[in-house]
C-alpha cells in the first residue's frame, strides 16, 4: 500500500502524442457534519478533463512518510468533494487528494495534505491544525513537462554523472552539443560521449583538474532534441573536478600577476576509457589547490534568538591563509550542505561572521578563500542542528585537513575583523540541489576578482 516518492516524481519525458497527467490538487478543506461524517473539499483541477478523484488517508503524515498511505476512496464523478464516513481515530487521520483524467492518468505527486481530528461538537468546524513541523515541498518540476537538472558529480577524472527530475534519453552523438562544461574564466572542458539510464546521464570528458570548480549547462540543442521546456532556475549545476590539481605557477608563489600563468590541460587519452559503474564511489575529502590554503578551525556557536529562531556565530583561524588572499566567500546551507544560498563576500582578514534569526534545522557554513586571480580554495564546511532540546556542543577540537606545504608568508597587516551577514533565504523549490546557487555566485565573484586584478595591472603598467 505504499506510494513512494520515486513513483511520484519519476516520469518519462512526454511527447506530443501523449496527454499530460492531471496537475496536483490544492486547497484541501474539511468540515464536520451532523451525522459524524466529514466533508472534504478542494479546488477543481484546472485541466477540466477529470473523471474522478482519489482521497488517500493514513494514520501518519503522507508527505513526511515518502508518499506512504493506509487506504484510499474514490469519488463518483469529477465534483471536487467527498464525504468521509469512517470513524476518525483519536490520533486523527492525514488526507491527500489526487485527480484522475478520462485516460486513467493520475496526478504525478501529492501537493498538500490536511490532518483531521475528532471533535466533541459535530456542529462545529473540524479543527485543521498545521503540521507539527514544516513539510519541505516535493521536488517536482515547476510545470508539467519541464525538466530540471538536480545535481552534477564527478565520478572519475574523466566522467561526470548528471541527475535530472525525470527520465531523459539523449543520443551519445549529441553529447558535445547537448551539454556544455566550463570553469572560471570560460575555459571549456570537452565532452566525448555519454551514457544514459533513467533520470541519470554520465558524460565522458577530457581529464579534469583536481580541486577546480566546473559548471555544466543544458543547451538549447538539448531543449530542441527532447522537445521539452527547461526549469530555468535549474538548468545548470556545479561539481569539483577529480584528478591531478593544476600545476603551481610563478604568480601563485610570488603573488605577481601574469597573463600566461593558466594551467596547461593534460593530453587527451589515446583510447576511450570505459564508462564508470552507476553507483557513486565513496566520497573523498577535497584537497585545496596548491598555493590557495583553506581557513582552519571552523566552528559554530549557537544561541537562542527571537520567535523560536537562533543566532549563529561562525569562527575560524587565518594562520594558514596567505596574504595574497583577496576575499573570503561565506555560504549558508539550510539542509546540511545539500544546497547553498548565494554567498557573501567578506574581508580576507575576517575571523568570524554573525547571522541572526536562523530558523530551526540543519544549518551549515561553507568558507572559501579567493586569491587576487579569482581562484577559489576547496572550502571548509561545518554544520549544526538547530532545534528543540538542542545539545550544547562541547566544542571538540576541529579536524584539520592535511596541510599543503606553501612558502612562508608574513602575518596579515590588518587586524582580524568580525562581519555581520544577513540571513540567506532557503531555496523555495526544495530540490536536492548540488550547491548550484552558492557555486554560481562563487564563479561570478571569481570573475570580479579577475577583473579587479587586471585593473590593478593596467594601472601599474600606466604608471
Amino acid at each position: 500500500m505504499n506510494r513512494f516518492l520515486s513513483a511520484v516524481f519519476a516520469f518519462t519525458v512526454a511527447t506530443s502524442a501523449f496527454a499530460a497527467a492531471p496537475g496536483g490538487v490544492m486547497n484541501l478543506q474539511a468540515k464536520a457534519q451532523n451525522d459524524g461524517s466529514v466533508l472534504i473539499t478542494w479546488d477543481a483541477e484546472a485541466s477540466g478533463d477529470i473523471a474522478y478523484y482519489r482521497v488517500y488517508y493514513a494514520a501518519d503524515s503522507i508527505l513526511e512518510s515518502g508518499g506512504a498511505y493506509d487506504d484510499f476512496e474514490e469519488t463518483e464523478d469529477s465534483k471536487p468533494e467527498y464525504i468521509f464516513t469512517e470513524a476518525i481515530p483519536a490520533e486523527g487521520l492525514y488526507m491527500a487528494v489526487m485527480a484522475v483524467n478520462m485516460d486513467g492518468d493520475e496526478s504525478e505527486y501529492f501537493m498538500e495534505e490536511i490532518q483531521i481530528l475528532p471533535v466533541e461538537n459535530p456542529d462545529a468546524e473540524a479543527p485543521l491544525p498545521p503540521s507539527p513541523e514544516p513539510t519541505p515541498p516535493l521536488p517536482a518540476p515547476e510545470e508539467s513537462g519541464s525538466l530540471a537538472l538536480l545535481s552534477a558529480e564527478s565520478l572519475t577524472p574523466d566522467s561526470v554523472r548528471l541527475t535530472f527530475s525525470a527520465s531523459i534519453q539523449v543520443r551519445p552523438k549529441s553529447a558535445a552539443t547537448a551539454f556544455r562544461i566550463t570553469k572560471a574564466g570560460g575555459e571549456v572542458l570537452a565532452i566525448r560521449t555519454l551514457q544514459g539510464e533513467g533520470n541519470t546521464v554520465t558524460l565522458v570528458t577530457d581529464l579534469q583538474q583536481g580541486g577546480v570548480v566546473y559548471q555544466v549547462q543544458l543547451t538549447d540543442a538539448l531543449r530542441t532534441e527532447l522537445g521539452v521546456t527547461f526549469d530555468e532556475a535549474s538548468k545548470a549545476a556545479f561539481f569539483t573536478g577529480k584528478g591531478e590539481p593544476p600545476p603551481a605557477s610563478a604568480s601563485s608563489v610570488s603573488s605577481v600577476a601574469s597573463s600566461s600563468s593558466a594551467p596547461v590541460e593534460p593530453p587527451l587519452p589515446t583510447t576511450q576509457p570505459p564508462l564508470p559503474p552507476s553507483p557513486a564511489p565513496a566520497p573523498q575529502v577535497p584537497q585545496a589547490p596548491q598555493g590557495i590554503q583553506n581557513i582552519t578551525g571552523l566552528r559554530l556557536r549557537v544561541a537562542p534568538g527571537a520567535n523560536g529562531t537562533f543566532n549563529v556565530t561562525g569562527e575560524w583561524d587565518l594562520a594558514s591563509v596567505s596574504t595574497n588572499a583577496a576575499f573570503l566567500l561565506v555560504g549558508q546551507s539550510f539542509d546540511a550542505g545539500n544546497s547553498f544560498v548565494s554567498p557573501a563576500m567578506v574581508p580576507a582578514n575576517a575571523t568570524q561572521v554573525n547571522i541572526q534569526s536562523v530558523p530551526a534545522g540543519h544549518f551549515g557554513l561553507l568558507v572559501q578563500v579567493m586569491d587576487e586571480q579569482g581562484t577559489l580554495s576547496s572550502g571548509v564546511f561545518e554544520t549544526a542542528w538547530l532545534g528543540k532540546n538542542m545539545p550544547t556542543p562541547a566544542a571538540p577540537a576541529p579536524v584539520q585537513p592535511t596541510p599543503i606545504p606553501t612558502p612562508p608568508v608574513p602575518a596579515p597587516v590588518l587586524p582580524p575583523v568580525s562581519a555581520q551577514l544577513p540571513l540567506g533565504t532557503p531555496p523555495a523549490s526544495g530540490l536536492p540541489q548540488s550547491g548550484m546557487g552558492f557555486l554560481a555566485a562563487s564563479l561570478a565573484l571569481s570573475g570580479m576578482a579577475v577583473g579587479w586584478q587586471r585593473m590593478r595591472m593596467s594601472k601599474k603598467a600606466a604608471v
